[in-house]
């Protein structure tokens, strides 16, 4: 939560709401947005592409918890261990727009 309040909150909403030109990082848009894709994908485009006025700074580790918080606030169940911090270790978890 810390790291998305510093790197996301500017943009995405402290509420995760979305923002002017940001999308919602929660709610029913955002995970049917999301279903069918892979958490992998997720965790790949916060590495590579957040945040847009820093782009690809975020450790892998941030990346993995951005990508748990946003999981977390979207009602998804949280493991037993952090998140993994890699595109290849996370393709196998798809969102699910069931939940």
């Amino acid at each position: 939560k810390a790291t998305y309040g510093e790197q996301c909150a500017k943009c995405h909403g402290e509420s995760l709401n979305g923002g002017e030109g940001a999308p919602e990082l929660s709610g029913k848009a955002f995970v049917g947005r999301w279903s069918g894709n892979s958490v992998g994908a997720l965790f790949g485009i916060i590495h590579k592409t957040m945040p847009t006025d820093d782009p690809g700074n975020l450790s892998t580790r941030q990346a993995a918890d951005l990508t748990a918080y946003i999981l977390s606030s979207n009602g998804f169940p949280a493991g037993d261990k952090e998140l993994e911090n890699s595109v290849a270790a996370l393709n196998d978890i798809k969102f699910d727009a069931k939940q």
